[in-house]
């Protein structure tokens, strides 16, 4: 076929799948042997190639074959290969020992936590041992105070009562105090 005969049937091809003839004749003669062209259609040409190869050629020693009906069969039934069932056991080893170290720390933690608290406690005991006594010895001071202070009192006023109540009053800030005299 010429050249001509080739355009020809692709004119007539172009109107019957648009439905319109193919308006740029001219500017197709004019730069279909321009080289911007000829490399456009040399490049056009290489991609079909490589579209046409690569769809015919299957990788076949990447692709992964589907487990069988027999190997199916023994999975099922329990009848595994035996690297298989040690591989599963070591994995199942390595979790128990990650569970094992975990629960270690986690005790040593607690116990961390259960010896500051008991030491916080004595120590809020201790405190308040100490707050107790210095409350018991500032009542001492008081009441060893008001004792002085009867004691110093000038008797030679007072009546016979005023003085038996104070006698009376002497009696029991000596007993608070701890003198039985």
């Amino acid at each position: 076929m010429s050249d001509d005969q080739i355009m020809d049937e692709a004119q007539k091809t172009f109107a019957t799948e648009k439905g319109k003839p193919f308006a740029l004749v001219y500017w197709w003669k004019t730069l279909k042997n321009e080289p911007k062209w000829c490399a456009h259609l040399e490049q056009m040409e290489k991609e079909k190639n490589k579209e046409d190869s690569s769809s015919d050629v299957i990788d076949v020693q990447n692709t992964q074959r589907p487990i069988g009906r027999d190997a199916a069969k023994a999975e099922r039934s329990g009848k595994r290969k035996t690297q298989e069932v040690l591989d599963g056991v070591v994995l199942l080893g390595e979790k128990v020992d990650i569970v094992v170290k975990a629960h270690a720390e986690s005790k040593q933690e607690r116990q961390k936590a259960i010896e500051v608290q008991q030491r916080v406690s004595s120590e809020q005991l201790e405190t308040a041992r100490l707050k107790q006594i210095a409350a018991r010895d500032k009542k001492q001071t008081k009441l060893l105070d008001v004792y002085n202070s009867l004691l110093s009192q000038d008797t030679s006023r007072m009546t016979e009562q005023e003085k038996a109540n104070r006698e009376k009053a002497m009696e029991k800030f000596l007993k608070m105090l701890g003198n039985d005299d």
